[in-house]
């Protein structure tokens, strides 16, 4: 039976190949895509690579959940220089058979501590307008809903009308 309090949570910066594997089959499947699309593989593994391989621990943040030896999901954070106040949530992938069990909201909260101590005022996050599992997890951490017409943090412009921006504000108190 699974229970909240056995997720482990930590931080990494750096990623060996068997954790590696794991966050390219947890996003992938997060996003939909077959294991077996071998070029969406290696793009995924080419990207998580490059991630870390220019990971900036002052403007980045990485954490993954485990349970039992085994990762159940991930969350990436970041902030842009010219902006050290405002932070992004860039990903959060839960495993399939764990989702709408509390780590979504768990990995969210743990980025909201984060960047409450690196003095950040509000983090941005997008997610699908039809992915309600995301969505629920972003409202249980404090996540409003701003627009679905937005420029995302890679500067691409999302007007379409398929995602939510939403923002949560990080109370400054007791900092």
């Amino acid at each position: 039976m699974f229970n909240l309090e056995n997720v482990q949570v930590h931080t990494i910066i750096s990623a060996e190949k068997h954790i590696l594997r794991e966050l390219v089959e947890i996003s992938m499947k997060g996003n939909n895509f077959s294991l077996d699309d071998e070029e969406k593989y290696k793009a995924t593994w080419d990207h998580f690579i490059k991630e870390f391989k220019t990971f900036d621990t002052e403007r980045e943040m990485f954490s993954i959940a485990e349970v039992d030896g085994r990762i159940i999901g991930f969350m990436r954070a970041c902030c842009k220089l010219s902006m050290p106040k405002q932070w992004w949530l860039m990903g959060l992938e839960v495993r399939e058979e764990y989702r709408q069990r509390g780590i979504g909201t768990m990995l969210i909260k743990i980025a909201m501590r984060e960047v409450r101590a690196r003095y950040g005022t509000s983090i941005l996050s997008y997610t699908r307008k039809t992915n309600f599992t995301s969505l629920i997890a972003h409202q249980n951490a404090g996540f409003r809903i701003l627009t679905d017409k937005f420029e995302r943090f890679d500067g691409k412009t999302v007007v379409d009308g398929s995602h939510w921006l939403m923002r949560v504000k990080i109370p400054i108190e007791n900092r």
